[in-house]
């Protein structure tokens, strides 16, 4: 659109017929490049699909497109009409419980990427995770989550338990640089979650990501080593940037849970939440955080129930499609929202009195009385219960996440070494 006069010039759509929730409003770039012999003012861009975009930005017309990350949903784009060629399990009306990558959640969401002239690399925090897909055809339900898609099996939660653990491992990310000349990648940095922060690329041949693993980490920017890294208490989601003052450089990055991920996904386990601060580097200090709170102590529950798995699992989808947007998935909320796995023995009393009663609107939880039944909370109830004594059962084997986690990281230095080998 022309600024000045707000007239039309053109448009392109990256994800036609888009089924999938790969918007299109991640950051966009622009640059000048050599393309084929010639200058041109293009726009580079990594939306959720998947793809790597160069686009002429005076006329509107691709000049490539190439996938920076796992994609099934289309095989490439034809040259001829820059439309993307989908594979059939993209269809996921006619194939219900399709496994897509990219997820819902995108390959790159909205987590900043950098550019460094100096390499001429785009640095692109992308996430890994799959979304299984299948359309509802439920009618427009008044009260509750209406998208037209069947969510009762969330992007990396699913049945059995160990399933599910081995599904959130999935559910990774790394920083990948990326050549744009080329379209290909030049290196990666892997990390053990996902949805880990913005990029900052400096002058200094240096690349700046936090990550929700709680580190902010300092990369070289030419071949991805890690120089440095700092323990920052609770996960990272912003960008850092930095700054001069007297003639001396700064880093600063906000940490803290928030946001759809801090929302949805409690990457610190059980822990209570040190508190969001603006993190302030620089060469030489010696400033230090205080130690870490203690583990937050799981409270009782009640005795046992004889729910069925089959009654289970009705409350699993119950929840996934009522509850899941504001309590998050596995039953696992934000800190801001209580988490339905350590709830105060009140409120397993009262749960239908609040689900149903209105017993908590005063603080914001809203009553369902005409959208579920009895029989549905009694379901959602058992899925809760369910989800509570996995939390205390995992607690018996958390002293080793360390060794798994180092055990992780090792194996990804061990890739990335094999490779450049």
């Amino acid at each position: 659109v022309n600024p000045d006069t707000g007239d039309y010039i053109w448009h392109y759509q990256q994800t036609p017929a888009d089924n999938w929730d790969f918007t299109a409003t991640q950051q966009i770039m622009l640059a000048d490049m050599d393309w084929q012999g010639e200058s041109r003012k293009v726009i580079w861009h990594a939306p959720k699909n998947g793809f790597f975009f160069v686009i002429d930005r005076v006329t509107g017309v691709p000049l490539s497109i190439e996938p920076y990350t796992a994609a099934n949903w289309a095989t490439h784009y034809d040259k001829t009409t820059w439309r993307p060629v989908e594979t059939p399990e993209a269809n996921y009306q006619k194939n219900p419980g399709s496994e897509i990558t990219p997820s819902s959640l995108g390959a790159h969401n909205w987590y900043p990427m950098a550019h460094s002239p100096r390499t001429g690399l785009v640095y692109v925090p992308v996430k890994r995770v799959m979304s299984e897909y299948a359309a509802t055809e439920s009618d427009y339900i008044p009260g509750r989550w209406n998208i037209g898609v069947d969510v009762g099996r969330p992007p990396i939660y699913g049945r059995p338990a160990l399933l599910q653990k081995i599904k959130a491992k999935m559910f990774n990310g790394y920083l990948l640089a990326w050549d744009p000349q080329t379209q290909s990648e030049a290196w990666r940095v892997e990390h053990a979650t996902g949805g880990n922060g913005g990029v900052l690329a400096t002058a200094g041949n240096l690349v700046f990501q936090g990550t929700s693993k709680a580190e902010l980490k300092a990369i070289t920017a030419d071949n991805g080593d890690t120089l440095w890294r700092y323990h920052t208490q609770v996960g990272v989601m912003a960008a850092p940037v930095t700054y001069m003052l007297d003639n001396e450089q700064y880093i600063a990055v906000a940490v803290g849970w928030g946001g759809a991920y801090g929302l949805l996904f409690r990457f610190d386990g059980n822990n209570p939440v040190p508190p969001s601060r603006i993190l302030v580097f620089k060469l030489g200090a010696k400033a230090s955080l205080p130690p870490l709170p203690q583990p937050a102590t799981l409270g009782p529950l009640p005795p046992p129930t004889n729910a069925s798995s089959d009654l289970i699992e009705r409350g699993y989808d119950l929840y996934s499609n009522h509850c899941s947007v504001c309590h998050g998935t596995g039953a696992a909320a934000a800190h801001a929202i209580p988490d339905l796995r350590n709830l105060p023995m009140v409120f397993h009393e009262n749960f239908d009195g609040v689900v149903r009663g209105g017993m908590m609107e005063g603080a914001g939880m809203p009553k369902f009385d005409k959208v579920l039944t009895e029989n549905d909370v009694e379901a959602i109830y058992a899925y809760v219960l369910h989800e509570a004594q996995a939390l205390r059962d995992e607690q018996e084997v958390s002293l080793l996440n360390p060794v798994i986690d180092w055990f992780r990281e090792l194996a990804a230095d061990i890739l990335v070494w094999v490779k450049r080998s």
